[in-house]
């Protein structure tokens, strides 16, 4: 099932515009507990699990923009993923014309086409760790890590959030709306502070999620909750 949410501008991210270069700058932000994640640091969670977090991988997806003026920019071969160990991926450009914007929409993982086509090249090649096979498809969240409360070998959590099939689909879409009157900026500002998803995590009953399911669809449904302004 596709879902889809629809994040109100001004209670969750900044506006955006054209720059010099007619280009739209997006740029993906990871805190916990709205500070800057960093990776191997322990973390409390609202369930007392002291965590480390060692990896954050994730898929943002076919970006759409519908102007002001009723034109429409499609990215194509919109893939990118978000890895937190490469700096270079938390930020990547958009095309944009003369004209205001009245909505952005792009998905978080990766579209059903995409799968049943396999692993491909760029964000999409499989040596990037984000592809299972040809029968479940794509990982389009990825977070590991450690944490005393799991019953696990080593205390390791892992999440690995995909399934494209119609009852275990992950792919999430997510909807912003301008007003005309928006003040221009040039930069899509995405914040995911993922203290809010260990909120509806406890590890000491799920520490491992590694094929499609109920539980994969449940944690990409609270993903998408995470979702702010910087």
């Amino acid at each position: 099932m596709h879902y889809l949410f629809t994040l109100l501008l001004f209670s969750c991210f900044s506006s955006i515009s054209l720059n010099a270069q007619g280009k739209i700058t997006v740029k993906n932000e990871l805190t916990f507990n709205s500070k800057p994640l960093e990776l191997n640091q322990s973390y409390v969670t609202v369930n007392k699990d002291t965590i480390l977090i060692e990896t954050v991988k994730f898929y943002l997806s076919n970006f759409k923009i519908e102007f002001q003026n009723g034109t429409t920019y499609k990215e194509k071969n919109s893939y990118h993923l978000i890895d937190y160990e490469e700096p270079e991926t938390l930020q990547f450009e958009l095309e944009k014309i003369n004209s205001k914007i009245k909505s952005v929409s792009f998905d978080i993982g990766v579209d059903s086409l995409a799968n049943v086509s396999g692993a491909m090249s760029n964000d999409l090649d499989a040596t990037k760790g984000m592809y299972w096979s040809w029968q479940s498809g794509f990982i389009n969240l990825k977070i590991e890590g450690k944490s005393a409360s799991c019953k696990t070998r080593k205390n390791k959590f892992q999440f690995h959030i995909g399934g494209y099939q119609k009852n275990t689909a992950t792919l999430r879409n997510i909807v912003l709306f301008f007003d005309a009157t928006h003040k221009d900026d040039s930069i899509l500002n995405l914040n995911y502070d993922l203290s809010k998803l260990f909120e509806s995590i406890n590890l000491k009953e799920l520490s491992t999620v590694m094929i499609p399911g109920n539980e994969a669809v449940k944690i990409a449904n609270n993903f998408c909750k995470i979702i702010s302004k910087k």
